[in-house]
C-alpha cells in the first residue's frame, strides 16, 4: 500500500479541464512566439477534430483573456510575497 501510495505521489493524475487546457494553449503560444490568433487556423481544427480532442482551438481574443488572468494571478503571487516579507 505504501508503495502505490508513493507512486501516486510521484505521478499524480492529471485531470483535464477547459480551463487548464484555454491556459496552457494560451502560455505555448507566447511561449513559441506564435500569433494570437494560431488557434484559428483551420488545418489546427482538422488536427482536433482527427486527435478528437475536445476543445477547439481559442481565438485571439480567449488568448487575450487567458494571458490577462495568467498575468493577474501571477502579478498578486508577487505583491503577496513582497508584502509578507516586508
Amino acid at each position: 500500500m505504501a508503495e502505490f501510495l508513493r507512486e501516486g505521489e510521484l505521478n499524480p493524475q492529471i485531470v483535464a479541464t477547459k480551463r487548464g487546457f484555454l491556459r496552457i494553449f494560451s502560455a505555448w503560444v507566447v511561449e513559441e512566439s506564435l500569433p494570437w490568433t494560431t488557434g484559428e487556423a483551420p488545418m489546427l481544427h482538422a488536427l482536433f477534430k482527427y486527435l478528437r480532442i475536445p476543445y477547439a482551438p481559442p481565438s485571439d481574443t480567449t488568448v487575450r483573456q487567458q494571458l490577462r488572468a495568467i498575468f493577474s494571478e501571477l502579478r498578486a503571487k508577487v505583491v503577496r510575497e513582497f508584502s509578507v516579507r516586508l
